[in-house]
């Protein structure tokens, strides 16, 4: 097609006259444009502003700002000009994706297939189908039965907002409808298997085979099937790299025999000479997250993040963090001893009560949530209850008294990740809109300090 690249190997034109691509030092996409010209961000053309994760956080279409969170659970939410435009929810389960949209009042499914494609629009109130549509194994849509309009595209995992029609996103890499990536694979050699020729295009997608694999991270291909996903192998930061049978590439080097008191760089791993082809440069974390010991190796920063945002995203992890924010608003509550924790999930929060040895909720102790509360808590099935903290991540604790919901008489707790009041009311509304859609069956944990929860 005569498409050009800049130096790092980045696409910068597809050859049609009509597509152009601008680069950050990091290979991520900073404009797209209709001409070879530089867009004026805010002005013309298309923008994008990342996070340090590589996640889209903003992004222009023309003259407007569109902004982009990113929310605990998997949530994604549009804003333009802090008016929410669009919210989705991922369903309990997997398999599919709630969207809110409040300049509709539209509560709607987006029905996935094996491959996380958005094949079916149904409504969640009156349960019609409003569109249907097919994809070709590389993205493009080819028909659509309903909407005319190419929202709701969602092809094996990834986004099409920024550029509908064109690409989609991951936090690592942009994939076209023609069936490549936009730019080389950033693990270089690291990605090549010598006995799948496929592996030696860094451009390619999925080693040519997008009806059994996906690739949401954009640093490899991930098997769709249910053997890999209920394997040992499903947590690890490296599934990416683990063939359809869940064994282990022959690309892959373990690197067992690298050592590191502290997350840190590290050189010359003692790979086996037949990993040649893999990096033998990457980090190693040894610590203790959410009460748990871990030492994992992770080839680039990337992969650690993506570990790190997945450790996060466990309920037991959720619940954890919760349990060691409210012992001391909890009457009796030590937590260095362990205890049996009921939790049910509503909306994006883990809704927790702590039992004591008599197997009722500890009591919530009134003066101390009082004397640390910065507002007094709403709603919750008429009881009592108060914030304590500031905008982002409020510890929100209930005197229940009037059992509601899963809670039954005793304190209640969350972490609300906005405040209800000043600024942070538009977006507690999307906490306290999920709490309706999303509610997970009552969950038991047992949790200590020292231990976790599990």
């Amino acid at each position: 097609m005569g498409c050009t690249y800049d130096a790092d190997g980045d696409m910068t034109s597809d050859g049609s006259g009509n597509n152009f691509w601008g680069w950050n030092v990091s290979s991520k996409q900073k404009w797209y444009s209709t001409s070879s010209t530089a867009p004026t961000c805010g002005t013309n053309g298309k923008c994008l502003i990342y996070d340090a994760f590589g996640h889209i956080v903003a992004y222009t279409t023309t003259t407007a700002y569109i902004d982009q969170w990113q929310m605990q659970g998997g949530a994604l939410a549009t804003l333009s000009a802090s008016s929410l435009e669009t919210l989705r929810i991922p369903a309990p389960g997997g398999g599919g994706l709630v969207e809110v949209n409040p300049n509709t009042g539209g509560y709607n499914y987006l029905h996935g297939d094996w491959l996380g494609n958005a094949r079916v629009l149904s409504s969640v109130v009156n349960n019609t189908e409003y569109d249907d549509r097919a994809y070709t194994p590389y993205g493009e849509q080819f028909t659509s039965y309903g909407l005319t309009a190419t929202v709701y595209q969602m092809f094996a995992g990834m986004t099409a907002d920024f550029n509908n029609g064109i690409q989609y996103e991951t936090p690592n890499r942009e994939f076209s409808v023609v069936g490549r990536w936009l730019s080389p694979d950033p693990a270089g050699l690291g990605a090549v298997d010598m006995a799948n020729p496929q592996t030696w295009n860094r451009y390619a997608y999925v080693a040519a085979n997008p009806l059994s694999a996906v690739d949401p991270t954009g640093l490899g291909e991930l098997p769709t099937g249910a053997a890999c996903r209920n394997s040992a192998n499903a947590g690890s930061p490296n599934c990416v790299r683990y063939s359809a049978d869940c064994t282990q590439a022959a690309g892959f080097c373990p690197p067992e025999s690298m050592n590191n008191d502290e997350f840190g760089l590290l050189l010359n791993g003692g790979c086996a000479e037949e990993c040649q082809y893999e990096r033998n440069i990457g980090w190693r974390f040894t610590g203790t997250l959410y009460g748990k010991p871990y030492n994992q190796f992770f080839s680039s920063l990337n992969d650690y993040a993506n570990w790190r945002t997945g450790i996060a995203a466990l309920p037991e992890s959720q619940v954890y963090e919760t349990f060691m924010a409210a012992c001391q608003y909890l009457a009796g509550c030590d937590p260095s001893a362990q205890y049996t924790i009921n939790a049910q999930l509503r909306g994006f929060t883990q809704n927790i009560q702590v039992l004591g040895p008599d197997g009722k909720p500890l009591p919530l102790d009134v003066g101390a949530a009082a004397g640390d509360a910065s507002h007094t808590g709403i709603g919750h099935g008429g009881n009592d209850s108060w914030y304590i903290g500031g905008m982002y991540d409020v510890l929100h604790v209930v005197n229940v008294q009037i059992p509601y919901a899963s809670a039954v008489q005793g304190g209640e707790v969350h972490i609300d990740e906005f405040s209800p009041y000043g600024l942070g009311a538009p977006l507690h509304l999307i906490d306290y809109a999920a709490s309706f859609l999303i509610k997970g069956a009552s969950v038991t944990f047992t949790c200590s300090a020292s231990g976790g929860c599990n």
